[in-house]
């Protein structure tokens, strides 16, 4: 009897230690970029410091599925880096409508503005339509993981491109009025911050 009473015992052990580890972990599962076939950046600036702030957009256009979603990030790295003549995709990450997050830039690299992690919400929302209920988790997960992870201080804020510009209507209402419902939300409308600069190009070795 012995035998058995230890090993009920390790298996107790060893289950409460996984469970906890996992309990410890603020971040969802981050596709990463290799998954979706990222090009190389033309070049790269490194955040210095923890970011102190969130700028939430929206894609535009929409996917519901891993494969369906894998392709859109592709599509829309190609997009910013051909028509529009960024260095990048701009986003930081991507949430897709099944909730599942794909890494853009990433944690350690500058966003369009200094000091911020830009969080797309991959979809197009007018007033009729809204951030699934997966997109709403998965948002609020990667603002605690970033938190959490300490890419981003505690006294952060929460911004949009409307709350930048005057003439941005990005996003739409329906992920807007979910934002404004966030903690950390700053309604107060500031000019937009100097884009970061551009450093040179990164050459190959």
């Amino acid at each position: 009897m012995l035998p058995n009473i230890l090993v009920v015992l390790l298996v107790g052990c060893c289950s409460s230690h996984i469970s906890y580890s996992r309990a410890q972990d603020p971040c969802p599962k981050i596709n990463a970029r290799t998954i979706w076939g990222a090009r190389a950046p033309s070049s790269v600036s490194y955040l210095a410091t923890s970011a102190s702030r969130i700028i939430v957009k929206e894609t535009g256009s929409t996917c519901s599925t891993r494969f369906t979603c894998l392709s859109l990030v592709k599509s829309t790295q190609n997009n910013d880096i051909l028509i529009a003549g960024k260095s990048d995709i701009t986003c930081s990450f991507l949430i897709g409508a099944d909730g599942q997050v794909y890494e853009g830039r990433g944690w350690d690299i500058q966003s369009e503005y200094s000091g911020s992690y830009e969080f797309c919400v991959i979809g197009l929302f007018d007033g009729r339509t809204t951030p699934t209920t997966l997109q709403q988790t998965g948002l609020v997960d990667m603002i605690s993981c970033a938190v959490g992870s300490n890419k981003l201080v505690g006294s952060y804020t929460i911004q949009t491109p409307r709350d930048l510009s005057g003439t941005s209507s990005n996003p739409g209402e329906g992920l807007y009025q979910f934002v404004k419902t966030l903690p950390h939300y700053l309604t107060v409308v500031t000019p937009a911050p100097t884009p970061a600069p551009t450093p040179a190009p990164t050459t190959s070795t």
